[in-house]
């Protein structure tokens, strides 16, 4: 994905919107507007694990 969008060409780049299909649900039902802000933290909060890891 990283060279997809490093090297894609502008005319005919077609970003998508974001996909939390890889971060795990949360254990509890949540509304939907709690439930997205929660899958954000996870998110986030893998990322900076990730570069963290990385020494970034």
């Amino acid at each position: 994905m990283a060279q997809y969008i490093t090297t894609a060409d502008p005319d005919h780049f077609q970003p998508i919107n974001a996909n939390f299909g890889l971060v795990p649900r949360p254990a509890e039902k949540m509304k939907k507007k709690e439930r997205y802000e929660y899958l954000g933290q996870v998110a986030l909060e893998s990322i900076q694990n990730f570069m963290k890891k990385q020494g970034v």
